[in-house]
Order: C-alpha cells, then sequence, then structure tokens
C-alpha cells in the first residue's frame, strides 16, 4: 500500500488515528533516520508492546527498506523492529478498523508476502550484522529472536524476548505446574545454569544444582535457534543451549522433565 493512499485514513494506532504517520515513516526510512525510526515504532506501531492496524500497513514498507538500504547499522535495526511485530501478531487476521473485508484482506496479504521474502534473507542479515555485535547480550538475542519471529517461530521468539538477557529463566513443571529458577552465576563466568528451587532474588541464600549440557537434537526447534544464534555471534546464547537442551529434575515434585520442552509451554 503506498504512502499516498487513502486507505491510511481507515487504519489506528495506539491513540486513534495515523494522521501523519505514513509521510513521517517514508521520511524516516528515506533518510535512514533511526531516532525518527525509533520515536515512530514506540509511539505508532509497537507502543506499550502492542500491535495496531497501522503496524501491518507500515511493515512493507521496513521490510523494503531492509532489503535496500545500504547502511547496515540501519538494517540490522529495522530487521529486530520487524521480528518484533511478527512475533506479536495474531494467527488470523479477519478485519482491521474501518476497513472492508477485501482492504484488510490486502494489506494482510502485503504484510505476509513481506514476512516471506524477509524469511529467506534471515541467515545473511543476521551473518551481516554479527560484525556489528558488541558485548550487549540483549542486542544479540534480539537479534536471534527477530530471525526466528521472520522464520515463522514464533513461540520459541517470545520466549526468548522474554529471558533475553539470558541471566535467568523461569520453568513451569509440567507434572506439578510449580515454577523452578534456571540462573547463572555471578562467580562463575561460564554460560552454565543452576536449578533454583525458589527464586534466589528472594531467597539467595539457595545452593544452586548445575545443570548438565546436553547435545542439541537436530529435530529440536533449538537446533535452528543454536544455528541463527551461529549467525548472529550470539555468543553467550550459544554457549547456553546445550543447557537449555538437558533435562533436570522438578524440586517440587521430583519429576524427571525437559528443560527446553517446559519452557515453551508458558507461550502456547
Amino acid at each position: 500500500m503506498e504512502f499516498n493512499n487513502v486507505l491510511w485514513k481507515k487504519l489506528e494506532g495506539p491513540y486513534g488515528g495515523t494522521e501523519g504517520l505514513p509521510s513521517m515513516l517514508q521520511q524516516a526510512l528515506t533518510e535512514n533516520d533511526l531516532e525518527k525510526l525509533q520515536e515512530l515504532f514506540e509511539e505508532y506501531l509497537f507502543h506499550q508492546n502492542t500491535i495496531y492496524s497501522a503496524s501491518y500497513a507500515a511493515f512493507p514498507h521496513m521490510a523494503a527498506a531492509i532489503e535496500q538500504t545500504e547502511d547496515v547499522e540501519f538494517r540490522k535495526e529495522l530487521f529486530i523492529l520487524c521480528g518484533l511485530i511478527e512475533a506479536s501478531r495474531d494467527e488470523e487476521l479477519l478485519s482491521l478498523d474501518k476497513c472492508s473485508e477485501a482492504e484488510s484482506e490486502q494489506i494482510y496479504r502485503e504484510y505476509m508476502e513481506s514476512v516471506e521474502r524477509l524469511s529467506a534473507l534471515v541467515p545473511a542479515i543476521l551473518r551481516q550484522c554479527s560484525a556489528l555485535q558488541t558485548e550487549n547480550t540483549d542486542e544479540s538475542v534480539y537479534l536471534v529472536a527477530a530471525g526466528l519471529a521472520l522464520s515463522r517461530v514464533q513461540h520459541t521468539a517470545n520466549m526468548l524476548l522474554t529471558f533475553s538477557s539470558g541471566d535467568e529463566y523461569v520453568v513451569p513443571c509440567d507434572n506439578c505446574s510449580e515454577e523452578s529458577y534456571l540462573w547463572t552465576k555471578e562467580d562463575d563466568q561460564s554460560a552454565k545454569l543452576y536449578l533454583y528451587k525458589h527464586d534466589p532474588v528472594f531467597e539467595p541464600d539457595q545452593h544452586g544444582e548445575a545443570i548438565q549440557p546436553a547435545t542439541i537434537d537436530p529435530e529440536s526447534s533449538l537446533y535452528l535457534v543454536a544455528e541463527l544464534a551461529g549467525a548472529a555471534n550470539a555468543k553467550k546464547l550459544n554457549a547456553q543451549l546445550p543447557y537449555l537442551a538437558s533435562e533436570m529434575v522438578c524440586p517440587h515434585c521430583q519429576q524427571r522433565m525437559e528443560i527446553w520442552s517446559s519452557l515453551h509451554h508458558i507461550f502456547h
């Protein structure tokens, strides 16, 4: 949908209408203006972690900018923002605000076509962006999560976004539903995870049980995470994946459980 399409007037953002959004978005993308793009994203397209009909219409333009820009830093940020939108997308879209069924279908079709194009570019974009990586763990995890979302693995993407710091994971038991906590230790510089029965923030004197790393099953969604983490140079996440591929004994009911599978139950 072009920026001058009257259909924009039927779309909504967090504050109602989207007057001015098309021209501001066009300017930000044309000028590779990251500051303007972030402001638009937070105020119009992803306000309070929520997407809107305007988000669907803006997405194809953001995707096209990813494909066309030669500014790698701008491409990286656009890629993450597109990943956040796709990770938050409803499985089905029946109607958009004041749009007719045909208009809604047009917007949604263009959106999904853009997702498909980006999906094919995920490994290449992650490899290109890996050269920009710093010691910011969250940033590298957001890159991997965006790659997962745009590869249509939304549940896994949202799991990583929830635990983006890589310092702690909350694991619900499949049997008793009680939560356990996987944490790293401040005095341990490795990526090793330790199991705690209670939240270490409130009970810091617990003795953590070390999780033993395991081989990642090629049939598991974790294998794709490992591939993308390698491409994105997400070192800490990559080092932790063998621990997330392992098993643990629930400290509440003593039942053995698969960590990766149990983590996903929160997001289904």
